[in-house]
């Protein structure tokens, strides 16, 4: 499992936040799947959790990414994405689960290729 100490990344124009509130999060490693790929969060009250999306591919850009867009808002947070990483920030004091949807395009041997990403987001207290 990866383990994120998350203070920035320039994300406080997407998500209201504050560096005391920024923690640790675990997203767990993922590959991206024909179809549609499950990203399992778990993060804190209170606290923005990210991950980083890399195409393996670094033929143009940053990896190879092309773009990448939030395609279904979560209900019980706000998700966002700065460069390759996307973000998420439940709402406050909110526990329980939630999700959000995200689409990728990636350059990969001169072939655009795109991926759909399910977020799985579980908040513990």
């Amino acid at each position: 499992m990866r383990r994120y100490r998350h203070i920035g990344f320039g994300l406080a124009f997407l998500l209201i936040g504050t560096a005391a509130e920024a923690a640790e999060c675990t997203v767990p490693d993922f590959r991206f799947n024909t179809g549609v790929t499950l990203v399992r969060m778990l993060t804190g009250r209170n606290l923005i959790c990210d991950f980083h999306i890399d195409s393996d591919a670094p033929t143009r850009g940053s990896n190879g990414i092309l773009d990448i867009r939030i395609t279904r808002k979560p209900h019980h947070g706000t998700a966002g994405r700065v460069e390759n990483h996307i973000a998420y920030k439940p709402d406050p004091n909110f526990i329980g689960t939630d999700q959000f949807d995200v689409v990728s395009k990636f350059d990969f041997r001169g072939i655009a290729n795109t991926v759909h990403l399910h977020v799985d987001v579980t908040v513990a207290n």
